[in-house]
């Protein structure tokens, strides 16, 4: 039997960022880090920014996950589209970061992906369960997962 859920992301456990991170590595994805950061300087040189670093494929800059409630990443990929009230991004026609000189956000989307998966693993093996990562649906970019669970006996035989 198996069990389909939709989540959203908000990375929040320096363990499971580690996690996700080592999993990309043994996938040949060269990603450095996390590690932790203070007062880390991305090209705005007055903002200063602080949690755990991760220096993803082709990026200039780190991007820094606070690992909190918060939730906060924060990124430079001097992108047009830099913030939520850009009206492409009103419209939902772009992402913020989207179209970055500075790095691609699909690879920020492959970190964020997998840290989900590490982070949805360890529960669905307690519960006797196998998590499959079936790959990212094409027309929505979503990671598509689902737990799969042993048949239970029927009691009707």
């Amino acid at each position: 039997m198996s069990k389909v859920f939709t989540t959203q992301c908000c990375v929040k456990c320096a363990e499971m960022l580690k996690r996700a991170c080592d999993r990309l590595r043994e996938q040949g994805i060269k990603v450095e880090g996390p590690e932790h950061v203070t007062d880390y300087v991305m090209f705005e040189r007055w903002k200063k920014h602080t949690g755990q670093g991760v220096q993803l494929p082709g990026w200039r800059f780190k991007a820094v996950f606070g690992c909190d409630e918060d939730a906060k990443v924060s990124y430079d990929l001097h992108s047009p589209f830099e913030d939520e009230t850009h009206p492409e991004v009103v419209a939902g026609r772009k992402r913020v970061g989207e179209d970055g000189k500075w790095g691609d956000l699909a690879e920020l989307d492959r970190l964020t992906q997998t840290y989900t998966a590490a982070v949805l693993d360890e529960p669905c093996r307690e519960s006797g369960g196998t998590l499959v990562v079936d790959g990212v649906d094409e027309e929505t970019g979503e990671l598509v997962l689902y737990a799969e669970y042993p048949e239970e006996e029927s009691i009707y035989g």
